[in-house]
């Protein structure tokens, strides 16, 4: 986690209420099976772990719903992948920028890297606990894992971070509701099918509102990386702990800002 602001904070996050989120789930449901866990990380029960696949859909669905809002095409990798969704995304979460749905029609593979386009990795969090909206931006960073022997160059895969947040309240998985491996196939079947887990686990109440707070180009946050006195921090979680890099929410860019970034470049 990154140390207190040395500069006043410019970002004002953007509340968007998420529409396609039966999309989502549908993406959730059909990553469940192929997914692999983090080392040291407790095996979680096939609800809980639905649960926050459809968060982090539910991120990248917003964002791709808030650019098209402001002129700007933009398409998930889920759109139009080829691998029925079993193998690891690559790298990036959504393609943006002119262009974008010609590139879908024409040329498109599931392991090809668009060039004359943006692209864009989505990272989901509920508020960290004690943490209101200003003071996350404040003092959190865009969620960037080290690996071993990687420098933050090989780590940044795709062009811009972003960072969306849900509300903490009520965002945990409901005690006592259990999704049926049933209900996944179905989800995975048809679209339609999703409704039954949109209810039984509350979605529209619960992630059906999030905020855009922060973007941060590659090349932004290297250089940055290489002022700061403290490059890395451990994130703890359930006994576990994993190393990160310091990439400060408050040194990137305002949502708002970024229909000038894609016209501009």
């Amino acid at each position: 986690m990154s140390g207190q602001p040395n500069r006043p904070n410019l970002i004002n996050p953007i509340k968007w209420q998420t529409e396609n989120l039966l999309a989502a789930i549908e993406y959730g449901a059909k990553k469940l099976f192929f997914s692999v866990d983090r080392k040291n990380m407790n095996r979680r029960p096939l609800t809980e772990s639905l649960d926050d696949k459809i968060m982090g859909e539910i991120a990248t669905v917003a964002v791709v719903e808030y650019l098209r809002s402001v002129q700007v095409q933009a398409a998930s990798y889920d759109q139009f992948r080829v691998d029925r969704f079993e193998r690891p995304d690559p790298g990036w979460d959504i393609v943006f920028g002119p262009g974008t749905y010609a590139w879908i029609k024409g040329e498109a593979l599931s392991d090809e890297r668009p060039t004359a386009m943006k692209t864009g990795s989505i990272k989901s969090s509920r508020l960290p606990k004690g943490d209101s909206l200003r003071s996350a931006v404040d003092k959190r960073d865009f969620k960037i894992l080290v690996k071993p022997g990687e420098p933050l160059e090989q780590a940044l895969t795709a062009d811009y971070e972003m960072q969306v947040y849900f509300k903490r309240e009520n965002s945990w998985t409901p005690k006592g509701v259990q999704i049926t491996a049933d209900e996944v196939n179905g989800c995975i079947e048809a679209r339609k099918n999703c409704t039954v887990v949109l209810e039984k686990l509350k979605i529209v109440e619960r992630f059906g509102t999030c905020w855009l707070t922060a973007w941060g180009g590659r090349e932004q946050i290297v250089a940055q990386s290489a002022t700061l006195k403290q490059r890395q921090w451990t994130s703890y979680h359930v006994g576990s702990g994993k190393k990160m890099w310091c990439a400060p929410l408050r040194n990137g860019q305002d949502f708002k800002l970024i229909q000038n970034e894609v016209t501009n470049k």
